[in-house]
């Protein structure tokens, strides 16, 4: 299923380059105070194509020279900026970085990445607000820019300054992507009923969760909504996400009031990373397609929680001078809402539920669904059924926890729907416990065998299986809740197969295979009566 593809906007980070020394900075210290006299205005200057303004200069840096080093007091730092159409912008701070830095005023020791790095000497390129610039972009853009500045004014840049891999403790500290939405369809996302504010429900009852929704509707209604969910709560979003993000719904500072046809009259919607969100932790520059996939997931996952039409071509979105109305190259997973107010939540609820069902609840559900469609009382219970206790009536209700309500000891259904649903289910499962999540995976139409067919199919098989997706350290673990079987001759499923499904729907999300493959993986089994964990790599089991 394809979707419309996001645009980036602000990115920040460091780039460290090893594989030349100090030569880049050398150089291009020459280029700045030999060549143009401490720096420069360059004007139209042709970069692969386009047209950008260039700025060239300096500012005086905190570190100490060496002893072999031409600079006597300080070492400076080297500053370089270009402008292009529609607001692309890319700044850099160039600095120098050695072992054993000093500052240049206390002789204190200067802690930094290269105290990690396996080199004597480099360059860290930090990325100061790239905006409207895919990352690689910004990348790309500053060799280009030195070489041609330098080849006008008499001096070469080396074609390999900068161009490189950057080394692996590069990374990235900010990072938006955004989707320009028509007014009157991205004001469902931050209406009263809206995904921001159901988010906002959702996390106030989760335990060791913080979260924030700053509201700004003093220019006009969405002018700037801010919903921050640091890493604990950006996992209760979509199964498998790992960074903190901002989920954003603005418009620009000046609000366009009536010209419908200038784009900037429809606000934006963004995710944003950001460290502050992620304990301060930045991401791996190596690990930015990553990060890009899953802004973007979730960009496009928040709008058709909120039933927005996310298709590329969908009168939906307004291209603008970076955001253009096409099919995205990233492929996605397509995810249920996890707020508990919609029906698709709610189905999930269901199957991890039927999956752990005991006599006694299926006898509860039994009177439950069939009653006509009035409240019982938990006494009214313990008569109608064959339970034989008052505990263990309260235990059945907290296992039911997500599918009924007890009200002071006043049972009802959190829904209709879901009461249907059950009721089929009983029909199917009614003489065997350990069918009623095979059944419950049959009414809502999870059948593994169309994985492969389902745009949602990695949340399908989290259904189906009732699969938990827990990271710890950046290992992933996958904790199965639906009974399997380690034989093919099993009467439950035969688990490499589940896996199977399983990584054929992960991949269909766009995820990388090897993240899978070398999961672990936990599911319960029947033995002698009982159930016990066991605990293998997927790899392993799909062998």
């Amino acid at each position: 299923m394809s979707h419309v593809a996001t645009a980036p906007h602000e990115l920040e980070g460091n780039l460290i380059f090893v594989e030349n020394g100090l030569r880049p900075y050398w150089t291009l210290s020459k280029l700045v105070v030999d060549y143009l006299d401490g720096g420069g205005q360059f004007e139209d200057v042709e970069l692969a194509g386009e047209r950008w303004d260039v700025s060239v200069g300096y500012q005086k840096g905190g570190i100490a020279p060496r002893d072999e080093d031409s600079a006597t007091e300080r070492l400076y730092e080297w500053r370089v900026a270009a402008y292009g159409d529609g607001q692309r912008k890319a700044t850099y701070l160039i600095q120098p970085r050695f072992v054993g830095m000093q500052h240049h005023e206390t002789g204190e020791q200067i802690s930094s990445p290269f105290d990690h790095v396996a080199a004597d000497e480099g360059v860290n390129v930090r990325l100061e607000g790239s905006s409207n610039l895919e990352p690689d972009e910004s990348k790309q853009l500053l060799p280009r820019i030195l070489q041609t500045v330098a080849s006008e004014h008499g001096l070469r840049f080396s074609p390999e300054y900068f161009s490189g891999t950057p080394h692996e403790m590069s990374n990235i500290t900010k990072y938006e992507r955004y989707l320009r939405v028509r007014r009157e369809m991205a004001r469902k996302v931050v209406a009263n009923d809206g995904t921001f504010m159901r988010l906002m429900h959702l996390l106030a009852t989760e335990e060791g969760i913080e979260a924030e929704y700053r509201i700004d509707n003093q220019e006009i209604l969405g002018y700037n909504h801010r919903v921050r969910l640091p890493k604990s709560a950006t996992k209760k979003l979509i199964p498998g996400h790992s960074y903190g993000k901002q989920l954003k719904h603005y418009h620009p500072k000046h609000v366009r009031k009536s010209d419908t046809e200038d784009p900037l009259y429809h606000p934006k919607i963004g995710a944003l990373f950001t460290r502050k969100l992620n304990s301060d932790n930045s991401v791996p520059w190596s690990e930015r397609h990553e990060l890009t996939k899953e802004l973007e997931e979730t960009l496009i996952n928040v709008l058709t929680w909120d039933s927005v039409p996310v298709q590329p071509g969908s009168p939906t979105f307004v291209s603008d001078d970076h955001f253009h109305n096409r099919e995205s190259e990233v492929t996605i997973g397509r995810y249920d809402d996890p707020t508990p107010q919609l029906e698709a939540s709610q189905e999930s609820v269901l199957v991890r539920t039927m999956t752990n069902l005991t006599d006694a609840d299926l006898d509860m559900l039994d009177v439950l669904a069939t009653d006509g469609g009035r409240e019982n009382h938990v006494t009214e219970l313990l008569g109608d059924t064959d339970i034989e206790s008052m505990s263990t009536i309260y235990r059945c209700l907290d296992r039911m926890d997500g599918l009924l309500e007890n009200q002071n000891g006043n049972v009802r259904w959190i829904s209709e729907k879901i009461k249907q649903e059950v009721r089929e289910i009983i029909e199917i499962a009614s003489e065997h416990v350990e069918t009623a999540a095979t059944a419950a995976a049959r009414v809502l139409d999870m059948d593994p065998e169309q994985l492969k067919e389902q745009g949602s199919a990695f949340q399908s098989w989290l259904n189906r299986y009732a699969v938990d997706l827990l990271e710890e350290d950046g290992d992933l673990t996958l904790k199965i809740q639906a009974t399997l079987s380690r034989f093919r001759s099993g009467t439950d499923p035969f688990i490499p197969k589940v896996l199977e499904y399983g990584q054929i729907a992960w991949l269909q999300s766009g995820r990388r295979k090897g993240r899978f493959e070398n999961a672990t993986v936990e599911f319960a089994e029947p033995l002698n009566g009982s159930r016990y964990w066991k605990v293998k790599r997927v790899m392993s089991a799909l062998d």
